[in-house]
């Protein structure tokens, strides 16, 4: 019986002991299995610390460096157990200007720049690091930055090179603007005398044609012939008009363009006062747009207006022909073709049966056939309700002359 019993326990302890050595073992496989792990984590990490493009190292407080990547050691080698400033840079004493060790004073992250021996410049950021037995370490990183601070010293030379062509081309500018100042006001003071000088020979022709007017009006006592004067009102009525269009040219502000409105008006009214007609007997009805023509298409389009309003003065109202009062109508309008339309019209007794402007002995419609070829216009006639001419004509150029 107590061998029995003895056999038991020791059947027991062997089982307990094959259970103790089972969970032995699957305790070292794990183990193994974490520190294959770790091992391949550290791996994993000196990999990725062996590949940055910038260099990674710790250092001591005693200026020793325990690690340093591939970037450093390629760039400045290996340490070899020496200090620092040892063997970067064959000295005995740290260098006056780090200012990595500050980091161990205010235990705070330090960011610099550093000139390596290699000549290079680096961007330093040093961090305060606890080492695994809790002793504190610097870790520093360097990134190289010598390629940037050369590009942006040479911007700054690109800069300060364009910033001086400005100022030049500036300077330029202002010289030849000053220059482009005095050239104007040398031309505003040339043109001012120019029109100066045009507006007095605009006065003198109109103090002329005045002349030529009085001599004519004095000349017309002493005339007989009824056709004669009628003649001689009709050359004082042309030179009349000429006389008025320098008139307003000397009274405008400006010597190219002439207020058609105010000359028409005043024409007509001449003519009305020549032949002695009274607003009374003919009405005028004058409807002229706001235009402006030059000269050499005033001039003829003023002497049209003159022969037929003083056509119609002449011969559409004889005394007693009408009970009605008579009228003249005058128009001079534009259209989308920028072409101008000149009316005049009157409802007198009309025109004789079959007459033709070509080939009529009127002295008067006879220039104003020419007045209108030299204005490269048409005319028309219309007699069905009114005696109406129309004109349409296009404004003058003045071509320049080749030399």
């Amino acid at each position: 019986e107590a061998k029995d019993k003895l056999d038991m326990r020791v059947r027991e302890r062997t089982a307990e002991l094959a259970r103790v050595n089972e969970l032995l073992k699957r305790d070292i496989t794990e183990r193994k299995r974490a520190e294959e792990c770790v091992k391949a984590e550290r791996q994993r990490f000196n990999a990725v610390l062996e590949m940055l493009p910038a260099y990674l190292l710790l250092l001591t407080p005693d200026y020793q460096v325990p690690f340093a990547n591939r970037f450093f050691r390629e760039r400045f080698g290996e340490s070899h157990g020496r200090r620092c400033f040892e063997y970067l840079f064959g000295r005995s004493e740290p260098c006056e200007i780090c200012e990595t060790y500050s980091v161990l004073k205010t235990m705070m992250p330090h960011e610099w720049e550093w000139t390596g021996p290699d000549g290079r410049n680096y961007h330093i950021f040093d961090f305060p690091f606890t080492n695994i037995d809790g002793s504190t370490l610097i870790l520093e990183m360097g990134i190289d930055i010598t390629d940037r601070k050369r590009a942006e010293k040479e911007i700054q030379k690109l800069n300060k090179e364009l910033e001086q062509r400005v100022n030049e081309r500036t300077t330029q500018l202002a010289i030849a603007n000053k220059e482009l100042q005095d050239s104007q006001a040398h031309l505003r003071i040339a043109l001012s005398e120019k029109e100066t000088l045009l507006k007095e020979i605009h006065h003198r022709v109109k103090n002329n044609l005045q002349i030529i007017y009085s001599m004519l009006n004095l000349q017309l006592p002493y005339i007989k012939d009824r056709q004669a004067i009628e003649l001689f009102k009709e050359s004082q009525n042309r030179v009349y008009s000429m006389a008025l269009i320098h008139e307003k040219l000397y009274q405008s502000k400006s010597l190219a363009k002439i207020d058609l409105a105010g000359y028409i008006q005043s024409l007509t009214a001449n003519l009305f006062l020549s032949y002695g007609m009274s607003e009374r007997i003919i009405k005028s009805k004058i409807s002229v747009e706001n235009l402006t023509l030059n000269i050499d298409t005033v001039i003829p389009c003023a002497l049209i207006i003159n022969e037929l309003v003083s056509n119609s003065l002449k011969h559409a109202f004889p005394s007693g022909s009408t009970g009605k009062t008579g009228e003249i109508r005058l128009d001079l309008r534009h259209d989308a073709a920028n072409k101008f339309i000149l009316t005049v019209s009157d409802n007198g007794i009309g025109l004789p049966e079959g007459f033709e402007i070509e080939n009529c002995n009127s002295l008067g419609l006879k220039l104003v056939s020419v007045l209108v070829k030299q204005l490269n216009g048409v005319i028309s006639l219309n007699t069905s309700n009114r005696t109406e001419f129309m004109i349409i004509f296009t404004e003058l150029r003045k071509e320049r002359s080749r030399k």
